[in-house]
């Protein structure tokens, strides 16, 4: 069986990544705004690029916060039939947020590194928000 390239690499039909690029940039460049406005603040001068990547993050959380809220008091969506197997308006905008959201944080957790990430005997791992009890 011959394979070309093309069908051994396939992306998904709702995945736009120009939306998606324009994302991770979009975010990476108001990381490096807000990083210069932290480091000229007393408050934040100590870790001014991990200041500025919780400032950043911010903007994706809200934003899917506020569509998942706004989907909710949407009728329509609650009518569809199978729903989680249908697609619905929106969606694929909310999965490009998240995508980028995602590839943004793992970008920032090298050049932050700890507390994004820290290093440990056998590999790299994320630490955890809140110790276990």
């Amino acid at each position: 069986m011959h394979m070309h390239m093309s069908d051994a690499v396939s992306l998904p039909p709702h995945l736009d990544v120009t939306a998606t690029c324009t994302w991770v940039l979009g975010q990476i460049m108001l990381w490096a705004l807000l990083y210069v406005v932290c480091r000229a603040s007393e408050t934040f001068r100590e870790r001014p690029l991990l200041a500025a990547y919780d400032f950043t993050s911010l903007v994706p959380v809200v934003a899917l916060s506020w569509m998942g809220f706004s989907m909710q008091l949407d009728p329509s969506v609650h009518e569809v039939p199978d729903r989680p197997h249908a697609y619905i308006e929106g969606i694929p905008y909310m999965l490009t947020i998240q995508l980028a959201y995602q590839i943004f944080a793992t970008l920032a957790a090298f050049v932050v590194g700890a507390p994004l990430l820290v290093r440990r005997q056998g590999g790299l791992s994320q630490r955890r928000a809140c110790p276990r009890a």
